[in-house]
């Protein structure tokens, strides 16, 4: 276009951005603005200084690859040129998710241990934790995942992904070795003695079985601060008296020759936990004497860590069940320890062939 004698012609022209920053694929626009607003001829051409990085096309920038250029402006009347620096970074990967190498742990008091996160996916542009204690006065953690005990009771570790979007959990029970719970086993019971904790007036035991190396909680027990049962199976016996300052708990219906752990929790007049402690695994004597309550094997199911395990039932078909009560497999139980993995957390139907 040819300015005519007596046009207005331009005498300049600036852009709104003098920096752009893009990732590869992503699209920015850019304005120029012709001055006098007035000129005749307002035509102006784009061009980017290396398309490797970025392209421009009337103005819409689109960044290519990691890298700078230089996107320009150039009016057609007079010529005058604006400039824009363009910045192509790689393209940001965000977090998906983010799992602990452990999800519960039992540290001594005065201890330290280190957790360690992963943040999916593995090329994920930033994988900085933040790492949280839930109870700073049961457990402190640093930046980097070193986990220290500093009073007996029980707090998470919450490791969180820098956008704050995902987060996994340890659930850590500190405990004290001067009171750790002595455990007195036979074969069908056992007798557990623990320091009485001041201002406890109940306790709460949780009592697990162990299947191969995993802990299934088998009963629970809610003894006064005296140490008697008053809800869950009670002793054919009384236990024995304690030391002063300990308390003792009789509990009974054990499987002889069976790894057994305990978790003892101090409860307060409304039920809430003061503290815990957790006995070192122990195992029941494997022959009954004559004056136990002697506990017939029985039959069980269960599902642990994604895999049904099936004890005492050899000759009997499983069938697994989904919520909405359709049958999903039919499991033939081949031996008296059988177990099998599972897809998903199914409902269980029993039946005897």
């Amino acid at each position: 276009m040819n300015v005519a004698e007596g046009d207005v012609k331009v005498s300049g022209v600036k852009l709104d951005k003098n920096t752009l920053t893009l990732a590869p694929g992503e699209n920015a626009q850019l304005y120029a603005t012709i001055t006098p607003t007035d000129a005749a001829n307002k035509k102006v051409t784009w061009v980017s200084e290396n398309n490797a990085v970025a392209t421009v096309a009337e103005g819409l920038v689109t960044g290519v690859s990691a890298g700078s250029t230089i996107v320009r402006v150039t009016t057609e009347d007079g010529g005058y040129t604006a400039e824009c620096v363009v910045t192509v970074g790689k393209k940001e990967v965000p977090a998906t998710g983010i799992s602990l190498d452990k999800t519960s742990v039992e540290l001594e008091k005065g201890k330290a241990i280190v957790l360690r996160a992963t943040v999916t996916p593995a090329n994920a542009t930033n994988k900085r934790v933040i790492w949280i204690s839930s109870d700073e006065d049961v457990i402190s953690v640093d930046t980097t995942g070193i986990v220290e005990g500093l009073e007996e009771g029980e707090a998470d570790v919450i490791a969180v992904t820098s956008d704050g979007k995902h987060e996994a959990r340890c659930s850590v029970t500190v405990y004290d070795p001067a009171t750790k719970p002595e455990v007195i086993a036979k074969d069908s019971s056992a007798v557990i003695v623990f320091a009485r904790v001041e201002k406890a007036e109940k306790y709460r035991l949780q009592l697990y079985r162990y299947v191969g190396n995993t802990p299934i909680l088998d009963k629970e027990y809610v003894a006064d601060r005296f140490g008697n049962i008053i809800n869950g199976l009670k002793s054919s016996e009384p236990a024995p008296l304690a030391s002063t300052g300990k308390v003792a708990i009789n509990i009974a219906g054990l499987r002889p020759d069976t790894k057994y752990s305990v978790k003892i929790g101090a409860l307060d007049k409304s039920g809430n936990k003061i503290s815990t402690v957790t006995a070192d695994p122990f195992t029941t004597a494997q022959n009954p004497t004559a004056n136990e309550e002697i506990t017939s094997v029985q039959p069980d199911a269960f599902v642990a860590n994604n895999e049904l395990i099936l004890e005492n039932l050899a000759g009997c078909t499983c069938y697994v069940v989904d919520f909405s009560g359709r049958i999903t497999t039919i499991y033939t139980v081949k031996s008296e320890h059988d177990r099998t993995q599972l897809n998903k957390r199914p409902e269980l139907i029993l039946s005897r062939l």
